[in-house]
């Protein structure tokens, strides 16, 4: 992870501080943690509930904010699509997936990128010591990030639809529902 972080040496403190703190609970991406809990209205009765490792180290070991779980939540959650985007081979990739991946994901993008290239690694079985292994996936990494700055997607994450939900009702003379959301998506690929 290291030598991706110098990869990747604009990253700031922040994206360091996440990159480091998803890297270290990579193991534990995916798993769930049975946790007792009181009843709110009867302190009596207790239930289950399930909730990601994850987010309970983040938050009840580490004590830190819930916008750290969701960053390195959606960074973990994300990783194999990330995965087979860095593996596929061909020249053109769909820009339209990209940009919902990329949208999906959120600002913290190229750090899933980046430990997607790490868990690469790892699930290969490769030695990240190889100095060969590592300039080939750190190539296909650049490659991809270099494609994705080329169509104009390193901001996908933040597009916004041309048209409001409001304004699509409007011209399509439909009331609120689930076909305005369908419509806004559609609107957001095309664009």
């Amino acid at each position: 992870f290291a030598k991706i972080i110098y990869f990747n040496s604009e990253w700031n403190k922040s994206q360091l501080r996440l990159g480091l703190l998803a890297c270290a609970l990579l193991p534990s991406a995916g798993q769930k943690y049975r946790v007792k809990s009181p009843s709110q209205q009867n302190p009596q009765h207790s239930g289950v509930k399930e909730d990601f490792v994850v987010h309970v180290i983040i938050r009840d070991c580490l004590k830190l904010s819930n916008k750290d779980i969701c960053a390195v939540g959606s960074v973990l959650n994300h990783l194999d699509r990330v995965d087979s985007l860095l593996m596929d081979h061909t020249r053109d990739h769909d820009p339209v997936l990209i940009g919902r991946l990329l949208k999906d994901i959120g600002s913290e993008w190229k750090l899933s990128f980046a430990l997607a290239t790490v868990r690469s690694f790892w699930l290969n079985g490769c030695n990240p010591m190889e100095e060969l292994v590592v300039r080939e996936y750190l190539s296909k990494l650049s490659n991809l990030l270099l494609y994705i700055d080329g169509i104009g997607l390193s901001e996908a994450w933040n597009f916004k639809p041309l048209l409001s939900g409001k304004e699509v009702q409007d011209h399509l003379r439909i009331k609120p529902s689930s076909v305005v959301g369908k419509h806004l998506s559609e609107l957001l690929d095309w664009q």
